[in-house]
């Protein structure tokens, strides 16, 4: 078994390369080409899972929290996230004490940067607050933003003059 200092030094000293690329290594995020190494590494990280992340999987897993459909160690342009949900276009990355030291937060915040240029927002948990209540206090803001309605219910003419929709 791969100790999290191993596991973590996998994630941060590997990157996404194009040489050999194969046009049918597809992930399922926006149809970007994921390279064979970096998927073998995801998997690798889902069969042997931090106790933290095992905790959060199986709080998300099967829609469990708002009937959310959660990936685990899902490859976003090179780097693998911890847990992403399309519907809410968020990451969630599960910090233990080896995101402590000045490398690897340099690492999540270029990460977080890479994600966010995508549109993909980023949230930050800490072991110790690996339970449902967290999960869902973290999750509900996120959902309810994606259903806030328009700003404006009132639409402006080509003169100015202002049209109620209908």
């Amino acid at each position: 078994m791969k100790s999290n200092t191993q596991r973590n030094e996998g994630k941060i000293f590997t990157q996404n390369n194009d040489e050999n690329r194969n046009d049918s290594d597809y992930s399922v995020i926006r149809c970007q080409w994921v390279n064979p190494e970096k998927l073998e590494l995801a998997k690798s990280f889902r069969k042997v899972p931090t106790e933290s992340e095992e905790t959060v999987w199986q709080l998300l897993r099967n829609r469990k929290i708002k009937n959310l459909k959660w990936r685990r160690q899902q490859v976003i342009d090179g780097f693998i996230a911890d847990f992403y949900c399309a519907e809410l276009n968020v990451a969630l990355e599960i910090d233990g004490a080896v995101h402590d030291t000045d490398e690897a937060r340099e690492y999540d915040e270029i990460r977080t940067a890479v994600f966010e240029s995508r549109g993909i927002k980023t949230i930050r948990i800490k072991n110790e607050y690996c339970d449902k209540q967290h999960l869902i206090d973290l999750i509900e803001p996120l959902l309810n933003l994606r259903q806030l309605p328009p700003l404006s219910t009132v639409e402006r003419g080509s003169g100015g003059e202002v049209n109620p929709i209908p």
